[in-house]
């Protein structure tokens, strides 16, 4: 088990989409590199956003349509 604080809602953008408001969870024992915290970011953000990862390309994509099953 992880403990961690929930926080939100909070705007959150990913470069190249549209912004969107949501919670984040912060990780009590995460450690920053370099002082600065690597963001997880999870499904629903991606769906919420718009975007999918494109796993041949390494990127992630913009989608038109979501698949809501």
């Amino acid at each position: 088990m992880v403990q961690g604080i929930v926080c939100g809602p909070v705007q959150v953008q990913i470069e190249g989409f549209r912004p969107i408001f949501t919670e984040v969870l912060f990780v009590v024992e995460m450690e920053p590199v370099d002082k600065k915290y690597e963001p997880f970011i999870g499904y629903i953000v991606l769906e919420q956003s718009q975007a999918a990862v494109d796993i041949v390309g390494h990127r992630l994509i913009h989608v038109k349509r979501l698949d809501l099953k």
